[in-house]
């Protein structure tokens, strides 16, 4: 049986092979992204959901074998757009009724220790942020303020405050990448909200 390059990528990214994980998102993100604003018509949204795509990908069991490859893309990406816009019109409306939000807490000393390295890894990157897009950055994430509140303190627009941290996001992400800390950079922007 013949494997093409992509099939002996995702065997490889299967086995938790970062490299092979590196090349295959420099090669197929631009298509992810390019059906994600097609449905969602937000930059911000669509480069979510491509770090949602592989992600999934990423944690894709090796017993589930990807048969056609182009077809997986669009249908995950598609998939994920929905399930995006529906946890978008959820998460709108249960912020009209839960003021409070719940902290998911981890017992297992191997999660533990992998966040306090991604952790360490994410504040070396937030170090070398601009002034204000660190700034933005910290309160928005930090002290969990909305874009709103950011900007009413900052008396600067909620568009501006949304432009620092989409910029912050897009070089954290890099700089995660970079580093090897690829499921942090994936996840960023679900953590930032």
């Amino acid at each position: 049986m013949f494997l093409s390059d992509d099939d002996m990528l995702l065997a490889q990214i299967a086995q938790r092979d970062q490299q092979a994980f590196a090349i295959f998102y420099n090669k197929f993100k631009d298509r992810i992204y390019t059906y994600a604003i097609k449905l969602c018509h937000e930059a911000s949204d669509a480069e979510d959901i491509v770090h949602t795509v592989f992600l999934n990908i990423w944690l894709r069991k090796e017993d589930e074998p990807i048969q056609h490859l182009d077809s997986y893309i669009k249908a995950a990406t598609i998939n994920t757009c929905l399930k995006f816009i529906r946890s978008r019109k959820f998460e709108q409306n249960a912020q009209n009724v839960l003021k409070d939000s719940f902290v998911e807490e981890h017992n297992d000393l191997e999660d533990a220790f992998n966040l306090a390295e991604s952790s360490i890894t994410l504040k070396k990157a937030i170090a070398l942020l601009p002034p204000q897009q660190k700034l933005v950055y910290q309160l928005c994430k930090e002290d969990g303020m909305k874009y709103s509140q950011v900007a009413e303190q900052l008396k600067i627009s909620p568009l501006t405050v949304k432009t620092h941290m989409q910029h912050a996001l897009r070089f954290l992400r890099g700089y995660l990448l970079k580093h090897g800390d690829i499921i942090t950079a994936l996840t960023l922007g679900s953590i930032v909200r």
